[in-house]
């Protein structure tokens, strides 16, 4: 088998002809790639490619776009990834990668493209609404006016839903203020969207529609490494002290004590919970697809369905609590929600979790 490279404007392609006959016309086929930014370049990956080839890993020339190549992509993977990972990805590709280099050919897709996109992300990638900060703005700048804005007003000057403005009041009345969001998007996102885009690419390889998968060859962004702050003792109590009134008292406290992610709290049922030894069994969850939640089977890693001890006095606020449940599950009687959660709204609905914050 033998190749050759030529010159076509500023770059560079390579030739050669593939070593099986296409069954539909019993003629060798030729395998081309251009985009190659020197000979000596286009010469090497005729190397490389002409060696997969005779290893029978062919790829065929086409001119399939990235944005046709993700609309495949994820239909084909979704049966068989979290739910939540899924829309996580479909969501990076539609906002972020598909408007930026959706109409490139697949094929032609390098690693200096996949770094300016990285780069034009860091920059100025942000495309999603600042509403927390238009709401304060709004709310400040009649605060200094001498006035009281309410929230029905901030939501209606902000195009919001009364709910976040209702919240959105309640943190800015308490001192609370948005931080000056920037253009550009985090490394910690940039860092997922490679990862989404690395995913992709191996399937790409895999499918026999790439010979290289041009993210391997990519840094992604550093993500600069941050002190987590948490609350010390005498915040916590002052916190409780405020929420001991407060109707989802019990799950803040057990939330505190143990430390289970918000979807956990959230998924927890009374089957789970073994008041008399003191112990909970962590295993279901609530996840947050598309907005809406959803139960889920299963913790978010192995090491998330766990059984763990519980205090004393978060024994007694469950007791407490589930007393609270028995009666308000009495009063609904048949219209009381099934599903057996630990923590509800009056009619047994589960709360949303990104509601626990």
């Amino acid at each position: 088998m033998k190749g050759s490279v030529r010159q076509r404007g500023s770059k560079w392609q390579y030739r050669f002809r593939g070593p099986e006959r296409d069954p539909s016309t019993g003629e060798y086929p030729w395998i081309t790639k251009g985009g190659f930014h020197t000979k000596k370049e286009a010469w090497q990956a005729c190397r490389e490619a002409m060696a997969e080839a005779d290893r029978g890993r062919v790829v065929k020339p086409s001119t399939r776009t990235v944005a046709q190549f993700f609309a495949e992509w994820f239909a084909a993977i979704e049966p068989s990834i979290d739910a939540t990972t899924w829309q996580n990805w479909k969501d990076y590709a539609d906002t972020y990668v598909i408007p930026r280099i959706g109409g490139e050919r697949l094929q032609r897709l390098d690693e200096p493209q996949l770094l300016r996109l990285y780069g034009q992300l860091l920059a100025e990638g942000r495309v999603k609404r600042d509403g927390n900060g238009e709401m304060y703005a709004y709310w400040a700048d009649r605060v200094a006016k001498g006035e009281a804005p309410t929230a029905r007003e901030v939501s209606a000057a902000c195009e919001t839903t009364i709910h976040a403005a209702r919240a959105a009041v309640r943190r800015y009345k308490s001192g609370i203020i948005p931080k000056q969001m920037t253009r550009g998007l985090a490394p910690k996102t940039v860092r997922n969207i490679h990862a989404m885009i690395h995913r992709a690419l191996v399937d790409a390889v895999a499918w026999k529609y790439l010979i290289d998968n041009p993210a391997s060859h990519v840094r992604p962004p550093k993500r600069a490494r941050t002190r987590r702050q948490v609350w010390s003792s005498e915040e916590i109590q002052t916190f409780l002290a405020a929420v001991r009134r407060d109707r989802f008292a019990a799950l803040f406290l057990l939330e505190l004590t143990t430390g289970i992610r918000r979807g956990q709290v959230c998924g927890l049922r009374w089957d789970s919970v073994d008041l008399d030894a003191g112990e909970i069994t962590v295993h279901d969850n609530r996840v947050v697809v598309g907005g809406r939640a959803r139960d889920k089977a299963g913790g978010k890693t192995e090491n998330a369905d766990q059984t763990i001890a519980i205090d004393r006095v978060t024994v007694a606020a469950l007791r407490d609590w589930r007393r609270v449940q028995d009666q308000e599950r009495e009063f609904y009687g048949s219209d009381y929600h099934p599903g057996g959660y630990v923590f509800t709204f009056q009619d047994g609905r589960p709360p949303h979790p990104d509601t626990i914050r």
